[in-house]
């Protein structure tokens, strides 16, 4: 049997008390390079959730997070499946609310840039994938 199945990716949308967003501007010459993202990553075989978030968050912009709510129910966003959202390949990115709890900001693997935006200052940013959308449904969970 030869049959593929998706990748599935988490990727945090870290809100801080402020409400500004944590994204990380991927370094050019790697696929999405140039453009801002959430900074997620695959979910390894034996991860659990939080540990998939924490990971690539830490490795690539320096910060320590946890989910926003008491609990990783409450802190789903939304899940995206749509087999063409990444030409990567499939892959199915589970979204969470998640709040900062440590860390130094700092870009790491494969980051240009990281930093924190706020609302208005998203608008007009170049966001890559279809992250623009994971993080409006995010505040609309938030109802901000």
């Amino acid at each position: 049997m030869n049959e593929k199945y998706p990748t599935v990716h988490v990727d945090p949308v870290i809100i801080t008390k402020d409400y500004r967003v944590v994204l990380a501007l991927r370094a050019k010459g790697i696929e999405g390079g140039g453009k801002w993202h959430l900074p997620g990553g695959q979910v390894l075989y034996g991860d659990i959730i939080l540990d998939a978030l924490k990971r690539p968050t830490l490795r690539k912009t320096g910060l320590k997070i946890d989910f926003y709510y008491d609990s990783e129910k409450e802190s789903l966003v939304n899940a995206y499946s749509n087999p063409k959202r990444d030409r990567r390949g499939h892959f199915v990115a589970l979204v969470f609310l998640c709040k900062l709890v440590g860390g130094d900001l700092k870009p790491g693997e494969n980051i240009q840039d990281v930093k924190f935006f706020s609302k208005q200052e998203l608008k007009n940013l170049d966001i890559g994938w279809d992250h623009r959308e994971m993080i409006e449904d995010a505040f609309k969970k938030l109802s901000i």
